[in-house]
């Protein structure tokens, strides 16, 4: 592995850092679930195993600097460099996870990470589409039980046969960690269907396998605006990860305005400038949806970089950094 760090010539560019010269490459890990699974209610929940955790901060530490993102910010604003064995930690959604299990083991390891809620899941207590798909799908007896009923449920709302081999002919394929029945079911309620009928089907399943009750299991998924605050208090830091947890590139100008700006004064209330001010800003695009408006948002509004979910080295060059790559938690051992 290469210690090797590469210098840059970077040039202040009004609203942000322009980079010249060599790429400036390092590595970002993406979190969501950490949590005791073998114990919990939902084991099948696609997340990392608490012990798994800790065994991959003792891997990254042997072989990286785990950075904190005030050392980035702080290397933007001084237009320096960033060397390439550094590793930051990143955690999307704001998961109750990240305080209960999280922010001890990262204070025990004096680590600092970057962590992304949508405003809404802390502050309307509003449960995500996404979130009734994950764990609707952990709930039933197998994938095969939710992509039948999602049919059903599909054709109960007018769908024909030749609407549903539509769907499937744009969405049933599979990724690198996901059979096809399950990237049709996600897809098809994250973007395939208008907005308010993907909203309808996906919380008709969750009753049907979770809960009837979606605020009280909102209440216990997320993190709550006082443990935020905690956090920061213990020297993590939080990024914009919009308000509602939309596909970015998706939604008009006004509204993608709309979702960064509400996102950075609920940031300015977890960072107050009287006891952990808020050192910079950064956004992870929710499901890594993003288009040049976004971009153009990001850069008036001051952003120092954005982070997509394209896998790779994580480049901080001017033509990259609102773009940046990151490695799903997965990729990287456990011990």
């Amino acid at each position: 592995m290469c210690h090797t760090v590469r210098r840059l010539c970077l040039k202040h560019s009004g609203n942000g850092y322009a980079c010249k010269g060599a790429k400036r490459l390092m590595k970002i890990l993406m979190y969501h679930y950490v949590r005791p699974l073998e114990t919990s209610r939902y084991p099948s929940i696609k997340g990392r195993r608490v012990e798994e955790f800790r065994g991959q901060l003792r891997y990254l530490r042997k072989h990286f600097h785990l950075c904190s993102p005030a050392e980035i910010f702080d290397r933007l604003q001084a237009e320096e460099s960033i060397p390439d064995n550094w590793a930051l930690l990143t955690f999307d959604d704001g998961y109750s996870d990240h305080f209960r299990y999280v922010l001890p083991i990262l204070d025990d390891e004096r680590v600092s990470a970057l962590f992304f809620p949508p405003v809404s899941v802390i502050t309307d207590r509003r449960l995500l589409d996404v979130n009734k798909i994950h764990f609707t799908l952990a709930a039933a007896q197998s994938v095969e039980q939710v992509y039948a009923r999602l049919i059903i449920r599909l054709g109960e709302h007018g769908f024909a046969a030749e609407d549903i081999e539509a769907l499937k002919s744009k969405y049933y394929r599979a990724n690198r960690f996901d059979g096809a029945e399950m990237i049709f079911i996600k897809r098809v309620l994250q973007k395939g269907l208008p907005f308010e009928l993907r909203n309808e089907i996906a919380s008709q399943l969750f009753v049907e396998f979770v809960s009837i009750d979606e605020r009280a299991f909102a209440e216990e998924l997320y993190l709550s605006l006082d443990e935020c605050r905690i956090m920061a208090r213990h020297g993590m830091f939080f990024g914009s990860h919009g308000r509602n947890h939309y596909w970015m590139g998706e939604l008009n100008d006004l509204d993608q305005s709309v979702e960064i700006s509400e996102s950075i004064a609920f940031l300015n209330a977890i960072h107050s400038p009287l006891t952990t001010p808020l050192r910079g800003l950064a956004m992870s695009y929710p499901y890594g949806s993003y288009n040049a408006h976004t971009i153009s948002e990001l850069k008036k509004y001051g952003f120092a970089f954005a982070l997509t979910t394209k896998v790779g080295d994580s480049d901080f060059s001017a033509d990259a950094r609102y773009e940046i790559k990151r490695y799903d938690t997965n990729d990287f051992p456990v011990n």
